[in-house]
């Protein structure tokens, strides 16, 4: 399967818009290629959203776009909206060379540097005003936002601002439902990042976390609430100890948790990945299922611990389950940050 064709790219696209099915979540464990980049691009909520405020933000300033990618989207769009200078920093050698080309081909040399490297390693030769990014997770800090970001602020001016601002990771507990949808197209995708991914760690590992497109809301066993917030502009922890507790409200199975985000590019523009954008609810499975009843309280301690690469966290749930206040369940899950936590 070429997944470098468009056609592709665009076919499993339209079928995360319509169909609910699962994936492994393959984006936390293996590179971006064109694929996953154009999964991206074609997001309109997420391209539009992030549009609206680079228009009304940028002009005249000076931006560092951390993370900017192998086509240069939020990089472009500063342009477009009247920024001064735009330093594009790309981690992936192969995007980074892809983005130096469309630089000369659209003769922005003069406004546009690319920076190849991570972050962590870079140096610009000036204060800017904002740091603009894309690197938020389908769990916020997934893909190590909070190390990268708490870095970058080195890089602005006393007055500089983070785009986006703030982003809040929801979690609830979940049966899952009948029916979820699979083609033989789905399973060839699948079947390629897998492998992409077992290469990469030299060997083949369980995967812990899954994305999971149009999840139904009825399938919810309690309300959700609040797993992560985090505020760019402020202080940020990559590892938290939280409690939460749920009331669950039907009869039902327990199969795990469902966690999504609400992006806040800015304090008026909101994107919420619960369904419309390519950031896709995530499930974490708990292995046994059991049983619960109406009323049945669930209280979670919920852990993020940074993995080996002491930037993005793995993340543990620690539950106890009551009835009439006895204890009657109790369990642990463990979704690890990559193949070699």
């Amino acid at each position: 399967m070429d997944l470098n064709n468009r056609e592709n790219s665009l076919k499993f696209w339209q079928l995360t818009r319509n169909k609910m099915f699962m994936v492994p979540a393959w984006w936390h464990y293996t590179e971006y290629d064109t694929f996953m980049y154009d999964i991206m691009c074609y997001d309109t909520v997420r391209m539009n959203s992030y549009q609206s405020v680079i228009q009304k933000t940028v002009k005249g300033k000076r931006i560092v776009d951390i993370g900017a990618g192998a086509t240069l989207p939020l990089t472009l769009m500063c342009m477009e909206s009247g920024a001064n200078f735009v330093y594009a920093i790309e981690g992936n050698q192969n995007a980074a060379n892809k983005a130096a080309d469309i630089i000369k081909e659209k003769h922005l040399s003069h406004k546009i540097r690319i920076i190849p490297g991570h972050s962590f390693e870079s140096e610009l030769p000036e204060k800017i005003d904002i740091c603009l990014s894309e690197l938020i997770g389908s769990i916020g800090n997934a893909e190590g936002v909070v190390s990268i970001l708490k870095d970058a602020k080195r890089f602005l001016k006393g007055d500089g601002i983070m785009i986006p601002q703030r982003c809040v990771t929801k979690i609830v507990p979940i049966s899952l439902p009948d029916n979820i949808y699979s083609d033989g197209f789905i399973e060839d995708v699948v079947a390629y990042y897998i492998q992409s991914a077992y290469n990469k760690a030299g060997r083949k590992f369980e995967f812990s976390r899954f994305e999971f497109y149009n999840f139904p809301e009825s399938n919810m066993i309690a309300e959700p609430q609040i797993f992560e917030d985090i505020r760019f502009e402020k202080e940020m922890f990559p590892e938290f100890t939280s409690s939460l507790s749920f009331i669950i409200q039907s009869d039902c199975k327990f199969e795990g948790f469902l966690l999504w985000i609400n992006l806040y590019i800015d304090s008026e523009t909101m994107i919420d990945s619960w369904c419309g954008s390519s950031w896709t609810p995530i499930y974490i499975p708990h292995k046994t299922c059991f049983f619960l009843k109406e009323r049945d309280i669930m209280n979670v301690e919920c852990i993020a611990k940074l993995g080996k690469n002491s930037i993005n966290p793995d993340y543990i749930f620690n539950g106890i389950i009551y009835r009439n206040r006895d204890e009657v369940y109790n369990f642990s899950i463990h979704s690890k940050a990559s193949f070699d936590s």
